[in-house]
């Protein structure tokens, strides 16, 4: 859908409800009336009309757009679940009478020396999206379906040493993740959680969520617990259908401090070898890197370490390149997860897989854009997984974690697109991975050390049903269906397939 027929969708719909604030061009005086000098919070841009300069003002309470408004300290009317005046104008609400004006939503990133990226038009409502202080607040009153965000290109920053240093909370103590407490993470586990729906499709999705809402440890126990609850059921049906499924599910179950071993009544150790090769080979697909490195990654976290052959069979399918991937084609994901199979999470290094690592780093750094991520099906995806993995290693990934951040959406999703408007689950948990320093090999979030207290409001947040705000992801679900001659292109495919889950 193109952003002109979205914007003029928005428009007509709004108008029919008269919910939207529009009025004739005039001049105002906005709130606040002084510019402040820096923001510890969200900025937020205002500009009434074309002739006069955009006001600024910072929000210290943001859990949605028409918060972050209505704390930069500006008056906020709302009309059918929409912003219909900003200090009281337009004099005139009413779309059909005042010559077509309307407030168009828009938001920035904003760099450390505060400047802005190009404005993106966000085309969720500010009462579906969770600002972050990593971006700026956007509003511009037009008539013109062409339009742009207000005329702001940078906002105030305050000198290095103004800034104060943070204090660290009580259980920082405990916390590994340096950022699992910024606001990205903290928006993108809200968006993740209110995406879980009341009955899943599959088992497949409900481990890829499941994994990035424990990367923010007990704050989402109860989500937690019941999609635990929803796997154990399924364990038996869905480890059964390949390695790759079973190992999946051993990571997920062995991060919630269940037993691998014993989940459902079944012993995901034993299905994960199940049909392994005198060679090495962990799953019934030759050249599948992917799957391999995945595989030995679920069985130690099932507590048995993949033997040589299994490490040796990994190496043996490297690319000239450095990468893994599938036949000659370097793949960003099969990398990732090679890299994570051959760390000392999950093996004793030798000297051939240090000389794997280095040559799989090199490559990395040469095949990552300009702009810091690499490109594949769901660039966004491909990237955090690097992030992942390359960051385990000691690898300065601090591009493309920028990069990464500024992906993300207002609602605190993230797209599996470059440049997507609409939140995806999978692209969201695997982001949530990245920014907390988890990889499939380290991530824990044992569930018997979690308190009531631990899960926080957040736990009962439902998605918007807006129609815009959440893209169910296929994920893992298609390894339930994955035959010998299609497993490879199933594998791959699936992962970025938008699919919506029955509520």
């Amino acid at each position: 859908m193109s952003l002109t027929f979205t914007r003029a969708l928005a428009v007509g719909t709004t108008a029919a409800l008269l919910s939207l604030g529009l009025m004739p061009a005039a001049t105002a005086t906005a709130a606040p009336a002084t510019t402040p000098t820096s923001c510890s919070g969200v900025w937020v841009a205002v500009q009434f009309d074309d002739a006069t300069a955009p006001s600024l003002g910072c929000a210290s309470a943001y859990a949605t757009g028409t918060e972050a408004l209505s704390s930069a300290g500006f008056d906020v009317a709302q009309s059918g679940g929409f912003v219909s005046q900003v200090d009281t104008l337009p004099a005139d609400p009413n779309y059909g009478t005042n010559g077509g004006y309307y407030w168009s939503y828009w938001y920035a990133s904003v760099a450390a020396d505060g400047t802005l990226s190009s404005w993106d038009y966000q085309s969720d409502g500010s009462n579906n999206t969770t600002p972050t202080t990593d971006k700026i607040e956007g509003w511009r009153l037009t008539n013109s379906f062409s339009a742009t965000g207000p005329a702001v290109t940078s906002v105030p920053v305050a000198p290095a040493s103004a800034t104060p240093t943070p204090t660290p909370s009580p259980s920082s103590s405990t916390t590994t993740a340096p950022s699992i407490d910024t606001s990205s993470t903290r928006s993108a586990g809200k968006w993740l959680a209110a995406s879980v729906p009341t009955s899943w499709d599959s088992p497949g999705a409900a481990v890829d969520v499941g994994l990035g809402l424990a990367a923010r440890e007990c704050a989402y126990a109860g989500k937690l617990e019941k999609i635990t609850d929803y796997l154990a059921s399924q364990a038996d049906d869905y480890s059964a259908t390949s390695a790759y499924a079973a190992a999946k599910l051993a990571i997920f179950v062995s991060a919630v401090g269940e037993d691998p071993t014993d989940f459902g009544g079944v012993d995901l150790a034993k299905r994960i070898v199940k049909g392994a090769s005198s060679q090495g080979r962990l799953g019934t697909a030759d050249d599948f890197a992917f799957g391999q490195a995945l595989a030995m990654i679920g069985l130690k976290r099932t507590g048995t370490t993949p033997s040589a052959a299994m490490v040796d069979y990994l190496v043996s399918k490297q690319l000239a390149s450095g990468a893994w991937g599938f036949g000659s084609t370097d793949d960003p994901d099969s990398t990732a997860l090679a890299l994570m199979a051959l760390s000392d999470d999950v093996i004793t290094p030798t000297t051939a897989t240090k000389e794997a690592v280095d040559k799989a780093t090199s490559w990395a750094a040469g095949a990552k854009k300009a702009a810091g991520y690499w490109q594949n099906y769901s660039p966004v995806d491909s990237t955090a997984l690097l992030i992942s993995a390359l960051q385990a290693d000691g690898v300065d990934v601090s591009d493309s974690l920028t990069w990464l951040r500024d992906q993300q959406l207002n609602n605190g999703g993230f797209p599996n697109t470059l440049s997507g408007t609409t939140s995806n689950q999978l692209s969201t948990a695997t982001a949530l991975l990245a920014l907390t320093a988890n990889t499939y090999a380290t991530l824990s979030a044992p569930l018997a050390t979690c308190t009531a207290s631990d899960s926080n409001a957040d736990n009962s947040a439902t998605l918007p049903r807006t129609g815009t705000d959440a893209s169910w992801p296929l994920g893992w679900a298609g390894l339930g269906l994955i035959t010998l001659g299609a497993v490879l292109v199933a594998a791959r495919t699936e992962r970025y397939r938008p699919r919506h889950a029955r509520r």
